[in-house]
């Protein structure tokens, strides 16, 4: 479980399993959080505060971001904002 405040930074969740991430402030990054090759990654109550892309998402399975369910996400990849 991660809770902090990044500033001029992105989050990067790579190669993790059963991952909580909660009351997290990002501000001034390029990108915002990026995910991949991860499995039931669980984002709460994040605030992005950064132009561009948000969320980018790659190979990953059981997402949960903010309350809504993405089973699975392909080596395509989806970028969501939120």
């Amino acid at each position: 479980e991660m809770s902090a405040s990044l500033v001029g930074s992105e989050m990067c969740i790579r190669d993790s399993k059963n991952v909580t991430v909660k009351d997290v402030i990002i501000s001034d990054a390029k990108e915002g959080i990026i995910i991949s090759q991860a499995q039931g990654v669980t984002l709460k109550n994040i605030r992005i505060e950064t132009k561009g892309n948000t969320l980018k998402v790659k190979n990953a399975k059981e997402l949960k971001v903010e309350g809504k369910e993405y089973p699975v996400i392909d080596a395509k990849g989806k970028t969501l904002d939120f």
